[in-house]
């Protein structure tokens, strides 16, 4: 499903609407659900997307309801495609707060990519600048992880920094331009220099065309 929201991002709506064939939505976990929506989204298909749109609402109270060995991650995943796809109309508060004091209590870094681009995205729909601070102090949390090489150390997997700093770079990505939106030029700046460090170290990781030999 995330596969087919990158997908449709990128213009390639028939291979998009081909994963979510493949992934069906009709008894979907909280994620596929979450990057379904944000799939149809960008396919415009509307009707398909008002029903996923009801049944994510459906999992959003007090927290988002999912099991507990998902709460790292799915729960940002909810909130981020509510916040594209719903927008104010959404009651999500309960659960933001739920989650702002989770990330404080407990900081995991399951939660650090799909977190920061729920609040940011957030702060845009709701003009709220305490919710741009809060993506702004888990991007500020992760930052102190990175290395000189533009790697994360993590205790998400064993051999880090590796591959998943790409996942971290989804979220630090997503938070660049609402820093940039509400003239924090700083931070903007700080984060930018991280992104291009991260991309420089997963650059190395990935073949391309100079390594064909």
């Amino acid at each position: 499903a995330h596969f087919a929201w990158v997908k449709a991002r990128a213009g390639l709506g028939r291979e998009a609407k081909a994963d979510l064939a493949r992934v069906g939505l009709q008894k979907a976990s909280a994620s596929t659900l979450s990057f379904g929506a944000l799939t149809l989204q960008r396919l415009g298909r509307k009707k398909e997307l008002a029903a996923v749109v009801r049944r994510l609402l459906g999992l959003v109270g007090a927290r988002v309801e999912t099991g507990e060995e998902d709460q790292d991650y799915a729960p940002g995943q909810v909130l981020y495609a509510l916040a594209l796809t719903a927008g104010r109309t959404a009651p999500v508060d309960d659960a933001l707060g739920y989650y702002r004091r989770r990330f404080r209590a407990r900081p995991q870094w399951g939660s650090v990519a799909w977190l920061t681009m729920a609040f940011a995205a957030w702060s845009r729909v709701k003009r709220d600048g305490a919710l741009l601070d809060f993506a702004w102090e888990i991007a500020r949390w992760a930052l102190q992880a990175q290395a000189p090489h533009g790697g994360f150390w993590n205790d998400h997997q064993p051999d880090a920094p590796g591959a998943l700093t790409a996942v971290y770079l989804e979220g630090l990505a997503a938070l660049l331009p609402e820093l940039r939106r509400d003239r924090r030029t700083a931070s903007a700046a700080r984060l930018a220099r991280a992104l291009d460090q991260g991309f420089e170290f997963l650059g190395q990781l990935t073949y391309q065309p100079g390594d064909a030999a």
